[in-house]
């Protein structure tokens, strides 16, 4: 390209770098004066800019394995009173793993996925969950049921809101393989054996934190 027609900033010895995108140099936007190729260029990447902040993602939860984890954080009487930043006492509440599917489209901007909780051979609940797509590299929603159906979880029921955050950085696609799911956890019911105590012991209305991790491929 004729140095002629490069904006004045790329002929003061760092041609291949342009000085408007800060990046390396685009020579096809640089056909114009040197104010009026500088503009396009401004134009171009400003609007590249809001088309990926502006651009929906749907989750791909296939191929992928895994682990639920849930806590309860349990502040003793002095450790209510303590400052940010202090220790609090917690133990965990559930540990198993998430088996999944894909999900399915819902409308313009939802999903839907079914899947299952398994903490230990024949101890499992059923999920049905649903939520928006994220935007930009921000997260989707996450609001999901699990419920047993046999055995000893029969009639417990539990309620999971939450966010899916994706991996970055995003695709251009249009979709992303979420990394990790992560919400508040509600024991609504216990099982048919014992309604008022949910399968960890604790009573109904117990809220504790969860987290679904992806570790690995399927």
């Amino acid at each position: 390209m004729n140095d002629d027609v490069r904006p004045a900033l790329c002929r003061r010895g760092i041609q291949g770098f342009c000085p408007a995108l800060q990046m390396k140099c685009i020579p096809t936007f640089c056909q114009l004066s040197a104010a009026g190729a500088l503009t396009q260029v401004k134009i171009v990447f400003s609007y590249l800019l809001v088309m990926n902040a502006s651009r929906s993602w749907f989750p791909l939860f296939e191929f992928q394995d895994w682990q639920y984890q849930s806590y309860l954080i349990l502040p003793k009487s002095e450790e209510k009173e303590a400052p940010p930043a202090s220790v609090v006492t917690a133990k965990k509440w559930a540990k198993g793993s998430f088996n999944c599917g894909q999900a399915f489209k819902e409308g313009d901007e939802g999903y839907t996925l079914g899947g299952k909780l398994v903490f230990r051979e024949g101890v499992e609940l059923e999920v049905d969950a649903r939520g928006l797509k994220g935007v930009g590299d921000q997260p989707g929603t996450f609001e999901a049921a699990g419920y047993g159906t046999q055995g000893p979880t029969k009639g417990a029921l539990y309620k999971l809101s939450g966010w899916v955050f994706p991996r970055l950085p995003m695709p251009t696609t249009g979709a992303s393989r979420p990394l990790i799911i992560k919400g508040a956890v509600w024991a609504v019911n216990g099982p048919d054996s014992n309604p008022a105590i949910e399968l960890g012991g604790s009573p109904n209305g117990t809220v504790g934190i969860f987290e679904i991790v992806s570790i690995g491929d399927a």
